[in-house]
This record gives C-alpha cells, sequence and structure tokens, in this order.
C-alpha cells in the first residue's frame, strides 16, 4: 500500500486547506484555480523541450485522469483516433517496465494463454531480449517510459509518440527543469504518473500538443472523451503541494501567473479555456458561475448572495453532501492496522462478495471487472451487453458502453460484444439466441441505465439472465456504479432485487465527495479460480489502485451510512418525492414520464412538433430555469446519452424540508411556458460569446441568466 514518501507534504494537509476554504470538489460548474493553476504548470513542464525552448506544434494542452492507466488509456485514444483520421497506421506499442504496463491490454497466464482486451496494442516489458522484441517502427503509436532513452530516431514522420515520466525524470536536484529533460524531442503526448502526487491519490493526465487535441475541443465533441475527473480539486491541490516540495525553483518562476489565476477571474477563464475545457468555460459563463468564488457546504453551493441546492452531486456521488465538517477527525480516528481485511468483512457482509479490488473511477472499476471476468472465465469470451448501457470511455470500458459515436475512429476495440436491447418486444428471444449461438462469458448489465435516461431493466429480463446463467456458467456483472452505496435504498439494487451477481462495481459514493474511489467486487467462485489459474492480474491492480486513505474513506462512509440509517431516510425520501411529483409533473404537456428510484429520478421531456428536432435544448432550458428560480435555485442535470430526460441525484441525507423545496422548483420550472424560456435563453447565449471584460461592465445578478447550451457536463463517465 502506497503512502506519501515526502513527511512535509501530506494529503491531509490538501484536505484542511479544501475545509478551511470551503472549496467545492466534485462541482464541474466551477471556474477552479486550483485545478487551472495544475493545468498552467503541467503544461509548462511538457511544453520545455529537449533543447530548452517551447515545443513545436503549439501549447501542450491537458487532459486530467484518476490514475496511469486512466491517462494512459486516453492518450492512446487520441494518438489512435488522430492516426484513424489521417488513415494511417493505427498500432500501438508500449515499451517500459512490466510493473507499470502489464495487463493494461493484454494479459499472458502461466499456461501460455493471451487475453486480449484492447486489439493491436503490445506491450513489451524492459529486459526482453531484443532479438524477441518487436521493431518500433512498424507501429503507428510508440509509448515509451522516460527511463528507456532515446526513440525519437527510430520513428518515422508518420508515426505519434508517447512519453510517460515521472517527478523524478524531470527536475534536478535544485527543483527546476533541466535542458533536455525529454528523452524524445517534443514528444506528442505526454503522461504524468502519479509520482508526481507521491502516490498519495488517484492521480494523473495526459498532455498533448494543441494540434492534436484540437480535434476534441471542437463543440461537437465536447463530450467525446472526458474522464470521471469531475474535476477534484482535491487531487489537483496535493499536486501543486508536491510540487512546491519537489520543484521549488520552477514553481517559484511560476508563481506570478499562479497568483493571477487566483484573483483575476478573467485571466483565469482564458487559462482554463485554453488548457482544459473550451466548452466547460463557455457553460461555466453562459450560467454566471464565474463572476464570483464559490464556496460549498453540505447540500448548498453558494455564490455571492446566492445558495444553490446541488442535486447532481458529482453525478450519484453525495452521501451528506460537500466538504463534512467531520470528516478528517472521523477519518483520523480510523484504525490503521489491517485495513484492506477489515474492508473486506463489512463488504462481504454488507453485499455479500468477499472480495475486492480498488480504483480511482467508475471507468476502472468496469474495466477491472471486464478484465478478471475474461480471464477467470473458461465458458467464453464473448461479452453480452444491454443496449443503452453505459460503462465509460476508457478504451476497455467501451466494451460495455452502446454508443457508436464514443467509439469512432477508436478501432480495433474488444470486438467480442454482443449488444441486446432489453426493451425489444423480442429481447427474450434475442438473448435466448445470442447464448444460444456465441460463447458468451459475462453478461454485463446496470439495472438502472444512469446515462441511458434512468429507466429499469425489464423484470423478465433480469430474470432471464439470472436463470440462464445457472445452466450455462457465464459471470453475471453488475454495474452498481451510480445505483450503489445505498442511491436506490439498500446498499446495493441488486441486493434489494435478489439478484446474485459474480461481479459488482461501486463508483465514487464510496468517496463521500473527498477522496476519489471505486471498487470492483467478485465472488468466491471467481476468486478461487484465479489461484487456480495461477495468475497475478488481481495482485497487480490492486496495487496499482491500493490508497490507504481510501480504503479509510470507504470505511467510514459505510459505518457514518449504517450508524445514521441512510437506508431507511433514502426509502422515505423516496416515497416523498413520489408523492410530491406525481400527479403534479407527469399530467403536464412537455413531461412524458417522471420515474423515481431511490435518489435516482429522471424525468422524461418531449416537445411538439416541430420542436422535438430540439429535446436537448429544451432540457438546458428547463435546467437553467431551475437555476435560477427565485425561491429555492436547484442545480439539475441531464443524462449524457438521453438528453431530453432531466436527472436528479440529491445527498442521501437530504431532509423532508429540502425535498419540498427541489419539488416545488422542479414544478414551477416545467410549468413555464416555453416560449418565455426560449427567450430569456437568447441573452444567455449572447453572455456566452461576449467578451468577458464587457460582461463585468454589465454583470447581471449572478444566476439571473438562463441559455439553452446542448452540452450538460453533468454526466461524465461512471
Amino acid at each position: 500500500m502506497r503512502s506519501s514518501t515526502v513527511a512535509d507534504v501530506r494529503i491531509e494537509d490538501a484536505f484542511g486547506q479544501l475545509m478551511d476554504r470551503q472549496l467545492p470538489n466534485l462541482f464541474r460548474l466551477y471556474l477552479n484555480p486550483i485545478v487551472t493553476q495544475a493545468c498552467l504548470c503541467l503544461s509548462r513542464i511538457a511544453s520545455a523541450s529537449k533543447d530548452g525552448v517551447r515545443s513545436s506544434g503549439g501549447t501542450y494542452q491537458i487532459f486530467l485522469a484518476n490514475g496511469h492507466d486512466e491517462a494512459l488509456s486516453g492518450a492512446i485514444k487520441l494518438t489512435r483516433y488522430i492516426q484513424n483520421l489521417r488513415r494511417r497506421d493505427a498500432k500501438v506499442l508500449i515499451r517500459g517496465p512490466q510493473h507499470r504496463i502489464a495487463h493494461f491490454a493484454s494479459t499472458v497466464l502461466p499456461s501460455g494463454r493471451r487475453i486480449c482486451f484492447v486489439p493491436e496494442v503490445m506491450e513489451c516489458f524492459d529486459g526482453e531480449e531484443s532479438t524477441s522484441a518487436p521493431d518500433p517502427g512498424s507501429f503507428g503509436v510508440v509509448v515509451t517510459f522516460a527511463s528507456l532513452g532515446q526513440l525519437d530516431n527510430q520513428l518515422g514522420d508518420n508515426q505519434l509518440t508517447i512519453l510517460s515520466v515521472g517527478l523524478r525524470d524531470v527536475f534536478n536536484a535544485g527543483g527546476d527543469l533541466p535542458r533536455g529533460w525529454s528523452p524524445i524531442a517534443c514528444p506528442d503526448v505526454i503522461v504524468f504518473d502519479a509520482s508526481w502526487v507521491h502516490h498519495d491519490v488517484p492521480f494523473s493526465a495526459f498532455a498533448a500538443k494543441s494540434t492534436l487535441l484540437r480535434h476534441w475541443r471542437k463543440r461537437t465533441m465536447s463530450m467525446f472523451h472526458s474522464t470521471t475527473f469531475q474535476p477534484n480539486t482535491i487531487a489537483s491541490l496535493h499536486l501543486l503541494n508536491c510540487l512546491r516540495r519537489d520543484a521549488w525553483a520552477f514553481m517559484t518562476s511560476m508563481n506570478p501567473k499562479l497568483e493571477r489565476i487566483e484573483h483575476d477571474r478573467s485571466y483565469r477563464c482564458k487559462v482554463f479555456s485554453s488548457l482544459y475545457s473550451p466548452s466547460l468555460a463557455r457553460l461555466i459563463r453562459t450560467t454566471g458561475f464565474d463572476q464570483s468564488e464559490p464556496t460549498a457546504t453540505g447540500h448548498k453551493i453558494r455564490i455571492r448572495d446566492k445558495t444553490v441546492f446541488d442535486a447532481v452531486g458529482g453525478v450519484a456521488c453525495s452521501i451528506r453532501g460537500h466538504n463534512p465538517p467531520s470528516y478528517l477527525d472521523e477519518i483520523n480516528a480510523v484504525e490503521s492496522a489491517n485495513l484492506r481485511g477489515r474492508l473486506q468483512s463489512k463488504l462481504e457482509r454488507l453485499v455479500g462478495l468477499g472480495h475486492f479490488i480498488p480504483a480511482g473511477s467508475g471507468a476502472a472499476a468496469v474495466e477491472t471487472a471486464l478484465k478478471v471476468g475474461l480471464v477467470s472465465q473458461t465458458r467464453g469470451d464473448y461479452v453480452l451487453a444491454l443496449r443503452g448501457g453505459f460503462g465509460g470511455k476508457t478504451l476497455f470500458a467501451l466494451t460495455g458502453t452502446d454508443s457508436d459515436r464514443l467509439k469512432t475512429n477508436l478501432q480495433p476495440l474488444y470486438p467480442k460484444v454482443i449488444f441486446v436491447d432489453p426493451y425489444a418486444a423480442d429481447s427474450l428471444d434475442a438473448l435466448r439466441h445470442a447464448m444460444d449461438h456465441f460463447r458468451v462469458g459475462i453478461v454485463q448489465m446496470e439495472l438502472i441505465q444512469g446515462v441511458g435516461g434512468v429507466r429499469t431493466i425489464p423484470r423478465a429480463v433480469v430474470d432471464y439472465v439470472q436463470q440462464r446463467r445457472e445452466r450455462d456458467g457465464y459471470w453475471l456483472f453488475v454495474d452498481e456504479v451510480q445505483t450503489g452505496m445505498y442511491r436506490t435504498g439498500e446498499i446495493t439494487l441488486s441486493k434489494r432485487m435478489g439478484l446474485r451477481a459474480d461481479f459488482l462495481t461501486l463508483g465514487k459514493g464510496t468517496s463521500d465527495m473527498m477522496f476519489p474511489s471505486a471498487l470492483a467486487l467478485h465472488s468466491d467462485e471467481v476468486e478461487n479460480r484465479l489461484r487456480e489459474l495461477d495468475t497475478d492480474l488481481d495482485t497487480v491492480l490492486r496495487q496499482r489502485h491500493e490508497h490507504a486513505w481510501g480504503y479509510k474513506t470507504i470505511l467510514n462512509t459505510l459505518q457514518y451510512c449504517e450508524k445514521r440509517e441512510i437506508r431507511e431516510q433514502v426509502f422515505a425520501a423516496e416515497q416523498l418525492f413520489r408523492e410530491r411529483l406525481h400527479g403534479k409533473i407527469d399530467c403536464l404537456p412537455n413531461v412524458r414520464e417522471i420515474r423515481v428510484f431511490g435518489l435516482l429520478i429522471g424525468i422524461e421531456l418531449k416537445a411538439k412538433q416541430p420542436l422535438a428536432r430540439f429535446d436537448s435544448s429544451l432540457a438546458s432550458l428547463y435546467l437553467l430555469e431551475m437555476l435560477r428560480h427565485p425561491q429555492f435555485p436547484l442545480l439539475a442535470g441531464f443524462c449524457q446519452n438521453e438528453r431530453n430526460v432531466l436527472k436528479l441525484t440529491p445527498p442521501l441525507t437530504v431532509g423532508a424540508e429540502e425535498i419540498h423545496h427541489i419539488c416545488d422548483t422542479v414544478i414551477d420550472s416545467l410549468s413555464r411556458p416555453l416560449s418565455k424560456l426560449a427567450l430569456s435563453g437568447v441573452g444567455a447565449k449572447l453572455r456566452c460569446h461576449l467578451p468577458i471584460q464587457v460582461l463585468r461592465a454589465r454583470a447581471q445578478p449572478i444566476l439571473k441568466v438562463s441559455a439553452a447550451n446542448p452540452s450538460s457536463p453533468h454526466d461524465s463517465a461512471a
């Protein structure tokens, strides 16, 4: 288990700073100075080339991630996308130390059997005989680590390079960037590993040349690649603290710009937009959240003189809201001995699955479950997934993600996937045909498709999958990234439904909105199969993502939920939402259906012709109307794959009075005539495109504008 190697840089210091300043942690509508500063530092480091001058190809723009594997996956996605777009070779070679890259794209068992997760990605470990090592020149993308030395002389003009670097690969003993730090002159993408945060928190990033990343910065591509980094203030804050300790000379030179980001919001917006996310910067400006510094405590976000109820909560992540005041004391009170063993015992008692592998995000947990499932399954290697499902946007998590749009130019991906529509009239026949004609090893499903419209899978489909599993012996993988951790009442929805899963994933609900964490759980039968195969897959993945602070946070969150009887609170809240909303909302002419599952709530809108093609804009108008409600401003979201479905995921500790206010705001907003919403949206559209200096001169009270913006940030990867 990893812990900080530098005594005077502690992860608890970052939490102290976060809570003292009441900074939002998992909150996207925030022109976050910490994230902006982190991106500027990483971009400046990446731009320092071998010759001591700024690299060619423009500045490096930043994508933040929840660990090295996730960042490397994003970097490969980008380079493969570009190569496929240019109709060039998209095969990938990864050369590096075995402990860093083993099991990333494939696994080789002691028996010699190779299981491939991502086709045409080859791992080549340090120390392999040169006669067996592949020729880098035969690959379109080459990934290398700083310790490997020069590779650029072997590569052609049509190849792209990815460089993974650690903190000590870059900075000298004086804490500055030496000339010629990079072993590859101007790599196309640079991946920063977890050593930059002393392995204390799930954090990594990749920096890509703007000439490449501009393809993903287009408005139509704003949701194509987003990690589950919300962004996370804690990880970025700890990165800055580590840099001030380890790269003090560099940070001293950066101080003027970092201080300007802190105090000059127009400059911050410019840097945030150019280095991190222009689409998110536009949305923040449109909503007016750029006009003041927000603070976050409990269920509320405070901006200047306005208080907004947060019913998004990092997308189904919020247990008790932002910055729990007793969090640090609670974590420090958790015994440090045998953390993993104690968590294993608690999960086995609560969930019925006693084995787990930690992860930094829902997508990473999904990848872990799929990898362990395919390796341990001898019956077959096909994955059967349900249409409308969402496993995440990383390379292997896309296996169970039903969206051709999100897979454009990323091929080849895992090929043995069958999608079945669970809502079709012949869904059982389709399942039967797939299972009869393909060697299905894993069935992957979300019992409620959170990104796909907050729709529950028909019980007949669930029962058939469970009954057929007893006969065929495939693994049943239930993704509960959004429905687990008491979100639908029980600790997991599968427990509420009496369903026995072989694999189960829990997302950032385990994090208490503080330390990024997720879990991939599996059964005794799977564990026994792994031991029979004598594979180190689970051990390696566990060691990569294990954090003492993360284990303490999950243990504390589970203890809090049991002690405060969260299960009963959620059931009571569910009933109250049903009573308040049914009969008042579902009779409105613009509402098709309301769906309430615990505190996972979806409201499907409908638009009359000829406005039906603007369903997503219609949803945005109503969301902004809720946000500017005069009595109880409410922050809600909508589903990424079904943008006409509004989505509420309030904190699990939401009270009865707050529920009444939430329902009043929703009812008032959805009762507003569409014509009035459209007119108010025009002004916000103009505000989004005006120079920020003009907006300052004509500043209106915060949250008094609305917009029709079809790119909602609220539903990111699970």
